[in-house]
């Protein structure tokens, strides 16, 4: 079932992430998240919010995938990135400074130099001497740190951080 990006209520819209797949819209997703939420003392913890999507009555059913054998796969895939992304190399001397020994390379279009769904691992080497993919890292780096700026937005205590990131060219 498609859904639509934005559900309006009366003065109240509700979207989704971008970038974020759904199964259902974000307004009814919201009500069902509330209605959670305040069943256990204002507090919203996801396996609260799993146990109420089993049902198959419950609204939020059906953003799970309940096919056991593919959401094992896909827990496996999240391990397998979670793994890739933890591993570390420390360059002994001076300081022993430690980095990742692989980063997300975002896929790109070769049609329009866009990223697009997927990705894979690469070097840090790598990434910085394939200008295509530092390029497309740079443009994703900027998205995250605009995501950043509008998650914490409300933290007056960063607006130094915010006017910065703001500041960032395109």
């Amino acid at each position: 079932m498609a859904t639509s990006d934005v559900s309006v209520s009366s003065k109240t819209a509700y979207e989704w992430v971008k970038g974020y797949r759904a199964r259902i819209d974000a307004e009814t997703a919201y009500k069902e998240l509330e209605r959670i939420r305040s069943k256990h003392d204002g507090e919203l913890h996801p396996a609260a919010v799993l146990e109420a999507a089993r049902s198959t009555r419950s609204p939020l059913h059906p953003a799970f995938d309940w096919d056991d054998q593919h959401a094992a796969e896909q827990y496996r895939m999240a391990e397998a990135s979670r793994m890739i992304l933890c591993v570390r190399v420390i360059q002994i001397g001076d300081g022993n400074e430690s980095v990742r020994a692989f980063v997300y390379a975002p896929t790109v279009d070769q049609h329009d130099d866009q990223p697009v769904a997927g990705g894979y691992y690469v070097t840090p080497r790598a990434l910085l001497e394939d200008e295509q993919l530092y390029l497309a890292t740079l443009e994703r780096a900027r998205r995250q740190l605009k995501s950043f700026r509008d998650r914490y937005k409300f933290l007056n205590e960063l607006s130094n951080v915010f006017e910065v990131i703001d500041e960032l060219p395109d």
